[in-house]
């Protein structure tokens, strides 16, 4: 699966953090019951860390592209479950008033500051996204 010296990227969900390590062990373990294969990694930290890769809670990407399109599919699925949750509410909460607007009009307002690009998309109900282009453009998206 993966061949040693072969720099690989791990993704952990919960901080949402990517980086590298490369892979510097591949340990083949032949039995009865079959082959079972597993890789130690070197982390880029400064203690110069190994450790099996199967013991860190992360996703692995063997390049970047499949890491930035599988990036943008799950913000998208976040942001268009936050849009449909929050009109959920509205329909819920603020149907019964008559001033309620039901009107799905959308605006897109960009910021630039010094060192970033900041997009701020506004839906009907008033829900802002923020998207800070300088984080994308870091994560290489």
């Amino acid at each position: 699966m993966y061949d040693v010296g072969q720099v690989i990227y791990i993704y952990k969900k919960s901080n949402d953090t990517l980086f590298p390590c490369i892979v510097c062990e591949e340990v083949v373990k032949k039995t009865l019951q079959g082959e079972d294969v597993s890789y130690k990694v070197l982390l880029p930290d400064t203690e110069g860390t190994v450790i099996e890769l199967s013991k860190l809670s992360v996703e692995v990407f063997g390049d970047l592209d499949k890491f930035k399109n599988d990036y943008i599919v799950r913000a998208k699925a976040r942001a268009n479950e936050s849009i449909k949750n929050c009109e959920k509410i509205c329909l819920e909460k603020f149907n019964k008033f008559k001033n309620y607007n039901t009107k799905k009009e959308k605006s897109k307002e960009v910021v630039k500051t010094k060192n970033s690009e900041k997009i701020v998309i506004e839906d009907e109900n008033n829900v802002k996204l923020n998207f800070d282009m300088s984080k994308l453009e870091e994560l290489g998206l």
